[in-house]
Parts: C-alpha cells; structure tokens; sequence
C-alpha cells in the first residue's frame, strides 16, 4: 500500500514492540486451533468440558472428532491421552506448573493460553493465546505452531469491533456492554484470516512489563487476603502472569452478584455441567476477580472491602496506603515528638538482651557482602535464590558493621574494599522487601549479621573476600563452613595478600571444604599446598545459571528470518569505560565492520555507556543500541534475535577484585548464540577452538579481521552457536549445576537439598 502523508490524525498511540515476533499472527484463538487442526491434519482430538464453547466449535467447523475430559480440584485432566492430539487450558493464566508436568507426559499436547497472555510460547505441540483477554483490541491471536500451512490468508479488519472500547472511556463500561456483546459474537463464524493491522499496531504500543508486573502485584494483594478462604490451591510460579484472581468459595454466585451490584464485574466461566463433576462446582461458585494493569492496589483493597464483611455486614478494616501512612504517623508522633520517657533506649537493650540470650538457629546459613542489593541478576543472585528456596531450614546474612569487631578485619581494612558494606538499615529493608519480591522468596529468611550467637549445620559464600573476613565468625559460633572460589574478589595469582588470605581461610579449624569451577584455579591451590586435595571439589561450569529450558526461545536467523545481523555485549564494567570487558574494543570493532556491513547492529547490555568517551560514533550510531541494566527475564527474547556475542575482555587484576573467569557471556551460548571470547589467562580447557567458540584477542583490529572472515559465512556462525548450545547444556544447564552443589553441601556439610528434577 502507497504511503499516504497529510490530512486528519490518526490515534495517537506510542510506538514500541509487540511483546511476540516469530509467530503467526491470525485473528482469534478459535481460529489458531483450527490452523492447528489444519497443519498436522487432526481427525480426533481431546478437549476439556470446562472450556469456552467457541473452542468446540472451532474443532467442529474443521470437522474434528470431539473427546471430551473432565478436570480436577488440581486444573489436571482426569484421562490419560496417550498418543491423541488433546487440547489443555491455561485456566486463568496460573497453571505453568501442570503444562510443565503434562509436556513431559505427552507429546500431541497443545496449550491454550488464551487466558495467559504471557504464558511461555512453544510449549508443547503448538501454543495460542487471546490479546482481547489482557488488553483492548478488537481481534487477534498469536499461534506458536512449527507446522506452516501453505494458504494465503485475507487480512481482517477489526475498526468496526472496536466501538465498545471508545464507548466505555466517554460514558463507562455500563453504556458500551451491550456494544462489547455484539461485537464478541461478530467474530464467531470468521474464517481463519490474519490478525489486523490496527490491533497489530496497538499491541505495538503496549508496555508489557508494566502490565505483568502490576498484574501479579494485584493478584498477589488479593491472595495475600483470600487465600485461607480460598477453595482452590494456587500456586503461582515466575512465569506467571494470571488473567484474574480465581477466588472459588461456597455461595459464590450470591458474592458475585452482591459485587456486581457494587459495580465490580465479574465474568461467568462457562456452561452448566452435572452435579457430580468439579466442573459445576466452578461454574457456580467461581468468581474470578478483576486484577489487570487498569488498576491499583487500592482498587484491590476496595474489593476486599466487600468481600470481608463479618455477619452483621459491617466492612473490615482493609490496611490501604492512606491508612499505613496515617498509622505510621501517629505511631511516630507518639513515640518521639512526645518522647515517652526514654522508650527508644528501653527498647533496643530489650533487643539486644534478647538477641544474646536466643540464638538464631538453621539447618544452613548463607552469608554474602552484596546480596539483597540491586540488581536482582547474575550467577551469584540465581544461586542464593535456590538456595534459599532448596534447603528446608536456610538463612541468608548480609555482613554488617558487626564484622568490625573481629581483629583481622581491623587490621586489614585499608587493604580491602567490600562492595556496599556496611549498608544503611533503612536502605537494607528496602531492598530486602523489594528483592523477596522480586526473586519469591520468604523475606524473613533474610537478615544482617548482628551481635547474637547463631547455630547452624553449616556455612556456606561465594568467593574469597567473603569466607576470609567471616571466618573468625564460623570459628567462634563453631559452625563448619565451606565456600565457592570464584575468580574475582581479591583471588589473584601469586600476589602476597591473595595468598595469605586463602592459606587463612582453607587452614581455619571450622573450614571443610571448597567448590571451584576454573582448573587453573584449582591447579594453583593444589600447587600452593594451602590445604588438602580432598578438601577441593572440582566442577566445570562457572556460576549458577539462570538459564531455564523453557525459557528459550526459537533462533530468529539471518537472511530467512530477520534482515539484520546482530552482535550483542553483555557486560557490568568496573574499571573505568570497561576497559577490564573490552567494551572500548567492540566500539571501535563497531567502527571497522559497521561501513562494511550497513545491516550489522550491535546491542549493549550492562552499565556501559558512550558518555565516557571522547569519540565521534555519529557515523554509526543508528548501528549502536543500548538496553542499560536488565533483569534476567529480558534475555530470552534478546538473546533469540542475537547472532555472536563479542567478549573481548583483557587479561588484568581488577583493582579489588582479581581477575575474570572464562567465558564471560557464557550464558548467551545456551540460547544458540555463537560466542566469541578471549581467553588471556589461557583457562580454557574444555571448549573446541572453532568449533563451539571461538578465541578472540581484544584487539579491535584482529577481533575485526576475524569477525570479517566468520560474517562472510554466516552458516558457520549458526553452526557454532548450535555447538556451543551443546556444550553449554551439558556443563551449565541448571540440572547439572545443582545437581553438584547439592553433592558438594550434603559431602562436606551433610546438607540436604530438595532437587527439581
């Protein structure tokens, strides 16, 4: 279609990213099963009875043969399917965990994710989902299918559905109802067309992560207050995002009506069934609660409101950010403008009388200089966070100022550097509460070190700054320890202080063993005699990933698929303009390579910037992109467009930090992207030069000369990134990852953890 420039406005809408990209995009859910139906040719399929009744048409408009299943308390299906194509619903978008388990048991099983939008793609056989259910749009699915069909499709137009989402922002939802009705039924009886382009650029303007994460806030605040009252289990994992709160009680339809009533809707899922299934007992009794993006947590507290009503129908109190804060104040007022005779001091010596007397007591404790400190990523995040969820009686402890009081670290504080210590109490409870909330975990199994005996199985840290300055601590609470020596924090090679450090550490009475993941690393220890062999654990595959199986997503290749070639650094610099990671070196790579390729881009991760440099990059800065620092569920949709990920780092002792490990960026290969990376210290001992990756020097020069030669074959760039996937999947995937720290805790500290698989 001609471009047409001039005359009236368009809708003002801001300009983004649809959230999904290798898809197929159709015009409704009923109609991506029918194209599934269609691509792998279903004569019989299985579909639940409680579902919407448009997905049995869809299957009896492609004249499919109808089984039918019932469902458990559990969502679960209560038929085994066996070898038959089936269909399972993604009931309100909080049943990730039973896809998880059916995937495994069936091979022909397709997900309907129509009331979860942000549900996992590619799950299973083929995946759906249903925009209209999550945001305002007049049409639309996207079908994750690897089966294509070779017909053409006619676009749709969706304006004329669209009158009721006008209607209900001039005059209120009341008014534009009976339009939102009208509009629902035009699209039964559409043949399968391709979503339109209206509802394509809206889902152009939408901000995802605003909306996922404001919906599980919501949800979240009305779990938190229904969940005893609450007849059905849920379970709510990361990959999460519901399309209502399912609150099911006895006398539900009364409740429902009494809101309804109070002007809060709730829909009605679906037909009647017979007494004795749990499916009528749904249909009756469900009310599934309003929680999207549209509103706040105040909003949620006025549903609450009418709901908890004791029996003479008087409201109770709901805790709203209004009332916090005006308790907050008058606590306040009351305690120190009036300064009740010397409460504050009577208070903190109660404390600290009772922190003397009762020990805090766990099966493991987890101490750390960093952690709860943004950003909530990295190894080092992924590994605390199984920790604290794999092991039944576990503490965290950020060191404190309490750490002052051991002697060594008085003598050796001008020669060390602890990042974000001591921290301030006001700014630890923050970022406790925000990363408990964050990562799902039990905020109260985090705490400072304080002045107060602990007992505990054992002990266990990362790196070597932080088992040297707590020794002392484990030695005098006599509680075993062991710890990971990773590169980095003071671990340099044949350097005085380094070494002093370790032999202090690894001859500690209380220590018990070490888990090392680089063999240079280990190679050095064994050589310095510093301890026992036995003591040294062994294991390739650097930090805890974060890396899930079903996160991954498919590779979107050049030329077929996209029309650019991308090279991605991934980086948190910490000498200045990241000379230590090489990011000066991919610029200036930039600058050699991006004249010669015009369609090459390159995409920075990390606290990197061009501010710190004094360089003309106007030339290609279209070329360059800049993501800042992102949170680990922004990777598998970046690294799926990615090509090579470029780690030039140079051979250097970080100030205060020693040196990195090899391969930095090592995650990017599990998600098949060829990585290239230089090994100054000479640590690789297992990857296939050229094969799985390939070794780089960080000299912008060379790195481009031989980028150059590998951009000229881009089959063999695909083909390293899919070797390198291999190897990672083998060494850093997460089964084996935990697998050996479970072994290493439960030999040296007989630790046991829970395991996932």
């Amino acid at each position: 279609m001609t471009r047409e420039i001039g005359g009236y406005f368009s809708l003002e809408l801001p300009e983004g990213k649809e959230l999904y990209n290798n898809c197929i995009r159709l015009n409704s859910a009923r109609n991506s099963l029918r194209y599934i139906i269609r691509a792998y040719n279903i004569k019989t399929i299985w579909l639940p009875y409680y579902t919407c009744p448009v997905v049995w048409q869809a299957a009896h408009d492609e004249n499919c043969k109808i089984k039918f299943y019932h469902i458990n308390s559990e969502l679960m299906p209560e038929v085994d399917f066996d070898e038959d194509y089936a269909v399972y619903t993604n009931y309100f978008g909080i049943c990730s965990g039973n896809i998880k388990k059916l995937v495994k048991r069936y091979k022909n099983l397709i997900i309907d994710n129509a009331q979860a939008f942000y549900a996992v793609p590619e799950q299973g056989l083929a995946s759906f989902n249903s925009p209209r259910k999550f945001f305002g749009v007049g049409d639309g699915s996207y079908l994750f299918c690897k089966r294509r069909l070779n017909e053409n499709f006619e676009q749709d137009i969706s304006f004329e559905r669209c009158s009721h989402l006008l209607i209900r922002d001039d005059t209120g939802a009341e008014t534009g109802y009976k339009e939102f009705k009208k509009n629902d039924e035009s699209l039964v009886g559409q043949s399968i067309k391709k979503m339109s382009n209206l509802t394509q650029r809206i889902l152009g303007s939408i901000d995802y992560t605003k909306c996922k994460l404001k919906r599980r806030e919501n949800f979240q605040v009305l779990h938190n207050a229904l969940k005893k009252t609450n007849k059905l289990s849920i379970k709510l994992t990361d990959n999460d995002v519901p399309m209502v709160y399912p609150y099911l009680v006895e006398n539900g339809e009364a409740l429902k009506q009494k809101l309804i009533n109070n002007k809060i809707f709730c829909a009605t899922y679906w037909e009647e069934h017979p007494k004795k299934y749990f499916e009528n007992y749904l249909q009756k009794n469900l009310i599934p609660l309003p929680i999207d993006q549209r509103y706040s947590i105040d909003d949620m507290n006025y549903i609450l409101s009418n709901i908890l009503e004791d029996r003479k129908g008087r409201k109770k109190y709901v805790l709203t950010e209004k009332t916090s804060k005006n308790l907050l104040q008058k606590t306040w007022y009351w305690l120190y403008t009036k300064q009740v005779n010397g409460i504050q001091k009577l208070i903190l010596n109660l404390k600290r009388k009772c922190l003397k007397i009762f020990p805090l007591q766990a099966d493991l404790i987890v101490v750390d200089n960093w952690f709860p400190a943004k950003p909530f990523l990295g190894f080092r995040v992924a590994e605390f966070k199984w920790l604290l969820t794999h092991v039944e009686k576990c503490k965290f402890i950020t060191l404190s100022k309490v750490i002052y009081k051991f002697s060594e670290w008085k003598k050796e504080k001008d020669k060390l550097y602890l990042f974000s210590m001591p921290v301030s109490v006001r700014r630890y409870n923050k970022n406790k509460k925000l990363c408990a909330d964050t990562l799902k975990i039990d905020k109260s199994k985090l705490s400072f070190l304080e002045d107060r005996p602990y007992k505990a199985k054992g002990a266990y840290c990362l790196f070597l700054t932080t088992a040297y300055l707590t020794r002392k601590f484990f030695e005098k609470n006599k509680i075993p320890f062991a710890f990971t020596l990773f590169p980095g924090e003071h671990l340099k090679f044949n350097n005085r202080f380094s070494d002093n450090m370790l032999k202090q550490v690894l001859t500690s009475p209380m220590f018990r063993g070490c888990f090392i993941t680089q063999k240079i690393i280990y190679d050095y220890v064994v050589r310095k005699g510093f301890c026992d062999k036995s003591k040294l654990y062994y294991s390739y595959g650097g930090g805890f990933t974060q890396y899930k199986e079903n996160t991954i997503l498919p590779k979107i290749t050049y030329p077929i698929e996209k029309k650019t070639i991308d090279i991605c650094f991934v980086a948190f610099r910490y000498m200045p303009k990241g000379y230590d990671k090489g990011f000066d070196v991919v610029l200036d790579v930039a600058k050699i390579l991006v004249p010669k390729y015009p369609n090459l881009h390159f995409h920075f991760v990390g606290n990197n910037t061009l501010d710190d440099f004094n360089k003309d990059y106007s030339e290609i800065q279209k070329n360059l992109h800049f993501y800042g620092i992102q949170n680990a569920d922004f990777f598998p949709q970046f690294y799926a467009k990615m090509d090579i990920a470029l780690s030039p780092n140079r051979k250097v002792n970080i100030p205060y930090r020693g040196f990195d490990g090899f391969p930095l960026q090592n995650e990017s290969c599990i998600y098949g992207v060829a990585l290239f990376c230089s090994d100054e210290w000479k640590m690789n001992d297992k990857w296939r030069e050229g094969k799985d990756i390939v070794i780089i020097k960080p000299d912008a020069k060379l790195c481009a000369d031989t980028l150059d030669e590998y951009l000229r074959n881009m089959k063999k760039v695909y083909e390293i990134g899919r070797n390198g996937e291999k190897f990672c999947k083998k060494y850093f995937n997460i089964e084996y990852q935990q697998a050996d720290r479970a072994k290493f805790l439960k030999k040296y500290l007989d630790i046991d953890v829970k395991s996932d698989f």
